[in-house]
């Protein structure tokens, strides 16, 4: 067995918080890539790929002065 996987056993063997236990089983058995889900976050992803290679970005500090002219008064 791989270091990796008997990393990852040993994690989980020690975690008690069932919340955290789901959300690895819903990774592991790729519960969240439902057809469609998949589907669109493939075309959002390729989408977000082409706008980065064609400079259609919005630069995070404009972001953030955006927001700041609007709710500081």
């Amino acid at each position: 067995m791989s270091l990796l996987k008997e990393e990852i056993k040993g994690l989980i063997d020690h975690e008690e918080n069932i919340d955290r236990l789901e959300a690895v089983k819903i990774i592991l058995k790729e519960e969240y890539l439902e057809p469609k889900m998949k589907e669109w976050m493939t075309e959002r992803a390729l989408k977000a790929n082409d706008d980065i290679a064609n400079e259609r970005v919005i630069k995070q500090e404009d972001v953030y002065d955006s927001i700041k002219s609007k709710f500081i008064l």
